[in-house]
């Protein structure tokens, strides 16, 4: 089962629904914890497979609580390689906190942060919260299943179908990519299902693009 942290800060409340968005998008997918927490340790963040960091930005900076946190990891050698990482964040002139989040990610622990910031000006809409749901699904997508899962998931798709084409399609709206092997289980299809057998109403699970979207990877 791989594992989630939410992790936030917030003054002003902003943040955190953001991160509750997050969340919620995050458990719509199978097979993941998600933990919601406003502090944790900077040795606990190595046991998680996926980090995503809610920073408001105060002052063209991220919080001092935030940058703590790194800096500890950093000091006690927290191997954070390859984990995926994200953020979001509120802000009320300039929006920078998230954007050195995924850099400190990226150039300090070399994680896998590609996925570009939520932010929201102030309080949060209703489409920049379905922004953190989306943000949730993606990051919950991709962490890589372990290899016992990936091999329950081979017996079944065999079960099912033998799958001649398994070429995966990716959607041209969001980047999520659709898996044969692994099907869309939450939209009730099953793995070992080949793209052109999916049904005609079928959509992209994260942004709802339909199926003629979607481009061939391979």
């Amino acid at each position: 089962m791989a594992n989630i942290l939410v992790l936030y800060y917030t003054q002003t409340g902003n943040t955190q629904k953001m991160a509750e968005a997050v969340v919620e998008g995050a458990k719509s997918v199978q097979g993941v914890t998600v933990e919601l927490s406003y502090h944790v340790s900077s040795e606990a963040l190595g046991e998680y497979d996926a980090l995503l960091i809610g920073a408001p930005t105060y002052h063209h900076d991220m919080t001092a609580e935030i940058k703590t946190m790194f800096e500890e990891a950093a000091q006690k050698n927290v191997n954070l390689k390859g984990k995926i990482g994200a953020a979001f964040g509120s802000y009320g002139w300039s929006g920078e906190a998230p954007k050195l989040v995924l850099e400190i990610m990226k150039n300090k622990f070399a994680m896998n942060a590609t996925e570009a910031p939520v932010l929201s000006k102030y309080a949060p809409d209703e489409a920049t919260l379905q922004k953190c749901r989306e943000l949730g699904i993606r990051v919950a997508r991709a962490i890589p299943i372990s290899s016992d899962s990936s091999r329950a998931l081979f017996v079944q798709a065999e079960k099912n179908e033998e799958v001649k084409d398994n070429a995966k399609y990716a959607c041209s709206v969001c980047g999520y990519v659709y898996d044969p092997i692994l099907g869309d289980p939450d939209s009730g299809i099953q793995p070992g299902t080949p793209f052109e057998k999916l049904p005609e109403n079928w959509v992209c699970p994260v942004c709802g693009a339909s199926k003629d979207q979607f481009d061939r990877k391979n």
